[in-house]
């Protein structure tokens, strides 16, 4: 639905200058009249910039309109429609000036009279910006950004003007449209996220930024770049209010980056609740020599339910698994996941054993059982050991970094009726024993990183055909490698499989729960002091990128750990599930990393009372060891960016900062205030007497009158001298 021209009017100020006044509203139709406005004779129009502290992102502003109502409530409709569906526009001898839309919250009008009575309506610029949650995903950039809220305001305006003063040699072109973030940085652990007014702040405050719509335009600057790109314009006072006051200095300022490190990857609100009901349940005996129907012989109760997962999150293959949630009554342990297969279940008293899902495990090769994603913002890893030796399955693109992925996936595999007994006769014996020839399990998988347009930027595997495959059934027939990471979608000659084997070097297979562990070639973690799952490195240029783990139905044991290990077609388990896939990242050894918020702080005046605290969300990091969603990147190359030039200086963005803070709050520095001639522009102030640079921090402007109320503020270039960072 567009907007259509509803009302409009013209008035003359006492200096001369014609204001058009135009209130849009959406319609699905031009409206066939356009109505009148007529004004009062005092302040039909005002302005209002509201008082806003001088390194403060966002200056919002609103709009007073007094009109009068030709007929009783000729007006009230407007104040029952959606916000954001009106707007108004003002132009100055026919020059756009200002936009905003109608605030709905408030409306009152005389109720004594029945026509020609005067009623204000107010609007706003910003405002639909507090009451929008912030919807986008991916990496996006600054500028980018800052577009998206505009457009959502839904004001009119003249273009963008940009006055910033912030370079990055890291990255080509204009910086804000280079630089960019993870939009997953604006959601919580929940995923309930800011509001697109939060967000605005939250990335322009660390390059000292701000936003004001002024002569219908949108402004983007910063305090050192204006001061030269604008000759300072002297003031007129206009009456014998003005007063000459100062500003805060402050003794210290301590910055706090909080960048939302990713410590846990994958977290899915896929729950065992989602069994609550639609489910189907068998019963599984304790002593499977009976029915689990007879006295105090049900070992467990199994719910399965066919489910295609959640959206965004984890997608279900509802032909070949079910979602499980296995209740112990004597047997086993609560748990909840994914099946595969379940075999040989009970489902009532009457029936017999019925098989309620079955996959083959040898089926199409990238047929996945089920897939998750996760938006990443990894770290900017650094390789610890590498080596080039392609005998042994070592590639310069595999190696140990200083970050590490952690995938594991706990399975439990397992040929006996009840898997949490002991294997006698009853139990399956025969085939619990068959499967002790085995020295592993392997599952395929596919590990991949999409860019934000869904393109396949590179993907894992660990195992590769050395020309001796011939059956492509079998992952388990390619030669081990250590893992890597191959530009570029799948190919058919490497494969990735999830491997499952005791540590302690038990031959055989145990059955139960078991973790699958590292599965490298050559492990340059000792295997035994691994942990659990494997340790994956993680590739550069991957932050605001897709983390996409399919868990495919190709799956299958191996008889010999040797480079050519012997598979055999998998028809001995009678049960394959999975739990829900845990992503973590460990430092080189599999240990926890921190990624704990960057505090700097500097000495501002020693003799100042007042401290500033500023905290952040988007930055960059202090050392290696940073790492979040927060942390600002290249968009291009997805690599993590750490220092920006600004007044000569080259530092991470957090010190520009603070030394932007020390120039223009380390000493005392003037404010004045007063009436003077109507400010009709954006730029930079000064006055005969106080010959200093002056930024309008708020001002009330009376258009008939041509008259601004004013606080000034001074302001000063970024000066580095003598800043010192704890």
């Amino acid at each position: 639905m567009e907007k259509q021209l509803r009302y409009q009017g013209e008035f003359f100020s006492v200096a001369g200058v014609l204001w058009r006044v135009e209130i849009w509203q959406d319609a699905d139709t031009p409206y066939p009249v356009v109505g009148e406005l007529r004004f009062p004779s005092d302040t039909p129009l005002s302005f209002e910039w509201f008082e806003t502290d001088k390194l403060e992102p966002v200056q919002g502003s609103g709009a007073t309109l007094q009109i009068v109502s030709k007929v009783d409530r000729q007006y009230k409709d407007m104040y029952t429609v959606e916000a954001g569906s009106i707007r108004m526009d003002a132009y100055r001898n026919d020059v756009l000036y200002w936009s905003g839309t109608l605030d709905t919250e408030t409306y009152e009008e005389p109720f004594s009279y029945d026509n020609e009575y005067e009623v204000k309506l107010t609007f706003s610029d910003f405002s639909l910006l507090d009451r929008m949650n912030f919807s986008l995903s991916g990496a996006r950039s600054i500028g980018s950004l800052i577009e998206t809220f505009i457009t959502e305001t839904k004001i009119k305006h003249r273009g963008f003007e940009k006055y910033i003063s912030t370079t990055c040699d890291s990255v080509s072109g204009e910086m804000l449209y280079n630089v960019g973030i993870s939009c997953e940085n604006f959601y919580d652990e929940e995923g309930v996220p800011m509001t697109m007014r939060e967000v605005l702040e939250e990335i322009l405050r660390p390059f000292a930024l701000r936003l004001i719509q002024r002569a219908g335009k949108v402004f983007i600057y910063d305090l050192n770049a204006v001061q030269t790109a604008f000759e300072p314009q002297t003031v007129h006072w206009e009456s014998d209010d003005a007063v000459l006051g100062v500003d805060r200095v402050y003794k210290n300022v301590t910055l706090t980056v909080s960048p939302y490190p990713q410590k846990e990857l994958y977290t899915s609100t896929l729950t065992e609740k989602m069994l609550d009901e639609g489910t189907e349940q068998y019963y599984v005996a304790k002593d499977t020599s009976k029915s689990p129907f007879d006295t105090n012989n049900i070992g467990f109760m199994i719910e399965l339910k066919k489910s295609s997962g959640v959206s965004g999150e984890i997608e279900i293959d509802t032909d070949n698994t079910r979602l499980f949630k296995i209740t112990p009554v004597f047997s086993g342990s609560e748990s909840f996941g994914i099946a595969a297969r379940v075999r040989d279940v009970h489902k009532s008293l009457l029936s017999g054993m019925e098989t309620p899902i079955n996959a083959d495990g040898y089926g199409a090769a990238y047929n996945p059982l089920f897939t998750v994603r996760r938006m990443l913002s990894l770290p900017e890893t650094h390789t610890v050991f590498s080596g080039f030796n392609p005998d042994a399955g070592m590639y310069p693109q595999s190696g140990l970094t200083d970050v590490m992925l952690r995938l594991k996936i706990e399975t439990l595999i397992d040929a006996r009726f009840n898997p949490f007994e002991d294997a006698i006769g009853a139990n399956r014996k025969n085939e619990y024993e068959k499967f002790q020839g085995i020295s592993e399990y392997n599952v395929s998988y596919v590990l991949r990183i999409l860019d934000t347009n869904g393109n396949v930027k590179m993907h894992y595997a660990n195992r590769y055909n050395d020309g001796s495959a011939h059956n492509d059934f079998y992952a388990t027939q390619y030669v081990e490698m250590n893992g890597k990471w191959i530009d570029g979608g799948a190919v058919t000659n490497s494969k990735t499989t999830l491997r499952y084997y005791d540590r302690s070097g038990y031959t055989g297979w145990k059955g139960g729960w078991q973790s699958n562990n590292v599965g490298y070639r050559y492990s340059y973690v000792p295997k035994e002091s691994a942990g659990d799952g494997d340790l994956i490195p993680i590739p550069p240029g991957c932050q605001g990128c897709m983390l996409e783990l399919s868990i495919l139905n190709f799956f299958g044991p191996v008889r010999s750990r040797g480079e050519n290990p012997t598979p055999f077609k998998d028809y001995y388990p009678n049960w394959i599930l999975f739990k829900i896939p845990e992503l973590t990242l460990v430092n080189s050894y599999g240990k926890a990393i921190d990624g704990n918020d960057i505090e700097y702080k500097s000495w501002l005046n020693s003799s100042a009372k007042e401290e500033k605290k500023i905290e952040t969300i988007v930055g960059t990091p202090r050392t290696s060891a940073n790492f979040g969603m927060g942390m600002l990147m290249d968009v291009s190359s997805r690599t993590t960016l750490s220092m920006f030039t600004r007044a000569g200086v080259t530092a991470p963005l957090e010190k520009l900062l603070i030394g932007t803070w020390y120039s223009n709050y380390s000493r005392r520095m003037n404010m004045l205030s007063g009436t003077v001639r109507l400010l009709d522009g954006f730029g930079t102030y000064t006055d005969a007497n106080e010959t200093d640079t002056y930024l309008m921090v708020s001002e009330v402007q009376d258009v008939q009158r041509d008259e601004s109320n004013v606080k000034l503020a001074e302001i000063a270039p970024d000066n580095f001298e003598g800043v010192e960072y704890e």
